[in-house]
């Protein structure tokens, strides 16, 4: 909760606090069906758009949401491979919820003139089925190109 970003940095820190970060430190999507996906097969570099329905929790609250979102499938070998290796599921998602669903409040003088009563969410997830190795090789030359992250 704590990485959540606002678009403005001085913003963070009350809203992390407000969301419940030093308690409740994750936000969690917990998926527990696809209603529906067109088509309803993956097919490389072909995108699914799919309805997932599941449990979204914050700040200790737990409520039943439906999501939609895009799935590819995108295989070894094409220009992606260069960066990473492996077949890759890429996974995009967005959301709104209301705050007070999940007893956010937005106190203070100036947090509830800065953040609405709506939250945005966007998720994108990357997956491989690259092998142990293979990720070892990966990020060794990324460390070496790029160096070490701090942190």
């Amino acid at each position: 909760m704590a990485s959540f970003k606002t678009g403005i940095d001085m913003r963070d820190g009350a809203v992390a606090k407000a969301l419940g970060a030093p308690k409740n430190p994750l936000a969690v999507f917990t998926l527990e069906k696809i209603r529906s996906a067109s088509p309803a097969a993956l097919e490389p570099n072909a995108p699914v758009d799919i309805v997932a329905e599941g449990t979204f929790e914050l700040k200790g609250v737990r409520k039943s949401i439906t999501v939609p979102a895009r799935i590819t499938y995108v295989p070894k070998g094409g220009p992606f491979s260069r960066m990473r290796p492996g077949n890759f599921v890429r996974l995009t998602a967005q959301f709104d919820f209301k705050l007070e669903d999940y007893g956010v409040e937005r106190n203070g003088p100036v947090l509830p003139l800065q953040v609405g009563d709506t939250a945005h969410v966007t998720v994108t997830v990357l997956a491989s089925d690259a092998s142990a190795e293979e990720m070892k090789t990966y990020r060794d030359n990324a460390i070496k190109y790029m160096g070490k992250a701090r942190g």
